[in-house]
């Protein structure tokens, strides 16, 4: 399957990791870049794609057959345009992800980054704060969608429809094939946010989560 993978270099990832320092300074916010090349495999999409490639050989070949009659037994000109077809199709979705996400559809994409991002969520243990201020920019590549989860701490006065705004700009820097810069300015607004919302911080405030941008495949 073709992915769209996050390719960082040090200054990248130096870049990254300075401004979710920068960030989070003036508030007690904690927040997590999190990039994964896919949500799912989505394997409905290759049999489709084989089924959709199957039966549009078929009915070439029969247009064909039909029109001059010239070609051999029946039997193998139905069974091999559909067969050829069908591999043909498959690897059509193998690698042009925009078909691919044509064919897997808007509520599946959607359905599975948004549990993508709950896994990435516990998994980073964005939860483990003191009080509960962790902040998931979570970026999944090949469907060019972003979903940003907060913990109860910062969603006491952040909305969720605040965050989505931030995610639509980025999921559009994503598509335009600006990853990098426009995950920088993503950052750069959350900490503008927070700094203008105040989650409450105490004395003894500590960095509780790594600054630096996770990376993964899946």
């Amino acid at each position: 399957m073709a992915k769209t993978n996050l390719e960082l270099s040090d200054a990248d990832r130096a870049a990254l990791t300075a401004a979710v320092e920068a960030a989070e300074a003036g508030h007690a916010g904690e927040i997590v870049p999190f990039a994964a090349g896919a949500s799912d495999a989505y394997e409905a999409a290759s049999w489709r794609g084989a089924t959709i490639g199957g039966v549009s050989a078929s009915l070439l070949a029969a247009a064909l057959w039909y029109g001059s009659g010239s070609w051999g037994v029946p039997a193998v000109w139905i069974a091999l345009p559909a067969a050829l077809g069908a591999l043909l199709g498959l690897w059509l979705v193998r690698v042009i992800p925009a078909w691919r996400r044509a064919l897997a559809g808007e509520d599946l994409l959607e359905r599975e980054v948004r549990q993508r991002a709950v896994e990435a969520f516990l998994a980073e243990e964005v939860f483990r704060t003191r009080d509960r201020t962790g902040i998931l920019i979570f970026l999944s590549l090949f469907e060019r969608r972003v979903v940003i989860l907060a913990d109860r701490g910062i969603h006491e006065v952040v909305t969720q429809e605040e965050w989505d705004g931030i995610a639509h700009e980025l999921a559009s820097g994503i598509g335009a094939g600006r990853a990098v810069p426009a995950l920088l300015r993503a950052i750069e607004r959350c900490g503008e946010l927070l700094r203008e919302r105040r989650p409450a911080t105490r004395g003894d405030d500590v960095n509780e989560l790594a600054d630096g941008v996770r990376v993964t495949e899946s």
